[in-house]
């Protein structure tokens, strides 16, 4: 049995778990939006509520921004005050973290706008979620991103990818 320690010799394995949990959170997004578009386009719900739907269009217009902007800014002020001299393989372990909470975040909005959409049954909230998840997928972790963010060195970058 491997053992593992903290001078980076299981870092493509946590990379790929990091991508791992990265897809499963992407794929339950999109269930979630195609389960909410076949409800309400099958008419499986009753008509649609225009009135509550003005409200959350107006809740949706301040809370989306937010919560996207919150899990983006969290996320860099936090990645600030990670400390360099650490291991390489704990700051990695604290950066999946931190990639976690901004991707809770993008995924609250994403949600938002669904859960919307179920409640008044108006798929207009539904247009705004492909936006949300398309940001959502570009700050996917990838190697050449962790080594941007952690700013490593070269001989760090490679270990990312052995």
């Amino acid at each position: 049995m491997a053992t593992k320690n903290n001078t980076g010799s299981n870092l493509p394995g946590q990379l790929r778990s990091m991508k791992m949990v990265y897809w499963a959170m992407s794929l339950v997004q999109v269930v979630f939006g195609v389960a909410v578009y076949a409800i309400i386009s099958l008419d499986m719900t009753n008509k649609p509520d225009y009135d509550f739907a003005m409200v959350l269009q107006k809740v949706l217009l301040f809370f989306v921004p937010a919560a996207m902007a919150v899990g983006y800014f969290l996320f860099r002020y936090m990645l600030s005050k990670l400390d360099k001299s650490i291991p390489l393989m704990l700051r990695v372990k604290k950066y999946f973290s931190f990639i976690l909470i901004r991707a809770a975040f993008f995924e609250v909005a994403f949600f938002f706008c669904g859960v919307a959409a179920l409640i008044t049954h108006v798929m207009l909230f539904l247009w705004i979620a492909p936006v949300i998840f398309f940001v959502f997928l570009l700050l996917r972790p990838t190697p050449e991103g962790i080594a941007a963010d952690l700013e490593l060195s070269p001989a760090d970058r490679n270990k990312l990818t052995q």
